[in-house]
């Protein structure tokens, strides 16, 4: 998810703003270091999983950790967002 989310930011950068992608080296980096880590931990879980109750459960899991790292960015969001005076 996060790789997906910081291709999304490099591409609006890229499309809206006209910066150079190559300029980004930063996301650029990101991007790469996400999918590593997002293959890494797959290949983990995947590893562990032996059973259909393994499967389910490892699927249970990734639905609700998803749902609570979505509900804590935008909480987060929302504490960042600027009011006027």
């Amino acid at each position: 998810m996060a790789a997906i989310l910081s291709m999304r930011w490099r591409n609006k950068l890229v499309k809206e703003l006209g910066v150079a992608q190559d300029s980004l080296k930063s996301s650029n980096v990101h991007i790469v270091a996400d999918v590593d880590h997002s293959d890494a931990i797959w290949d983990a879980v995947a590893n562990g999983i032996c059973s259909e109750y393994d499967y389910v459960t490892a699927i249970a899991g990734a639905r609700k950790g998803a749902r609570l790292r979505r509900a804590a960015e935008n909480e987060q969001a929302k504490a960042l967002q600027w009011t006027a005076p």
